[in-house]
C-alpha cells in the first residue's frame, strides 16, 4: 500500500533522491499542501509526488488545492511535467508573476474620474 497514513515517514530508500529541504515560501506552503495531502510528516523539494503515492486522480485533486491556496489557474499538465515541489513551485511563482503582470497592465489604461 503506497498510500501513507498520519503517521508515516517516508522510506527514503525507496526514492531516488535524497531529501532537501524547502527555501522559499511556495515550496514551504507546497511541502505543507503535499503532506497534509498524502500524510506524510516530512516530503523533500526533489521528492517525486508519484514516487510517494502519489497517482493521477490524487494530482487531480491537489492541482485543485494548489489553484485554490495560490489563487493560480495550473492545470494537469503543468503538474506532470514538473513532478516535485522545486520545479512546480517555480511554475507556481511563473504563474502569479503573469497575473500581477495581468493586472497591472489592465490597470495602466484606466482612467480615474
Amino acid at each position: 500500500n503506497n498510500y501513507a497514513n498520519n503517521d508515516s515517514i517516508i522510506d527514503r530508500n525507496v526514492l531516488s533522491v535524497n531529501y532537501v529541504d524547502p527555501t522559499t515560501i511556495i515550496e514551504e506552503k507546497l511541502c505543507d499542501l503535499v503532506q497534509s495531502f498524502l500524510g506524510y510528516n516530512k516530503i523533500g523539494v526533489l521528492d517525486n509526488f508519484f514516487e510517494i503515492g502519489g497517482d493521477s486522480l490524487k494530482a487531480m485533486t491537489l492541482i485543485k488545492r494548489v489553484n485554490k491556496s495560490f489563487e493560480i489557474e495550473l492545470n494537469i499538465q503543468d503538474f506532470y511535467s514538473t513532478p516535485n515541489i522545486k520545479e512546480f513551485s517555480e511554475q507556481i511563482e511563473l504563474s502569479i508573476k503573469l497575473i500581477k503582470l495581468q493586472e497591472k497592465s489592465s490597470g495602466k489604461n484606466t482612467i480615474i474620474i
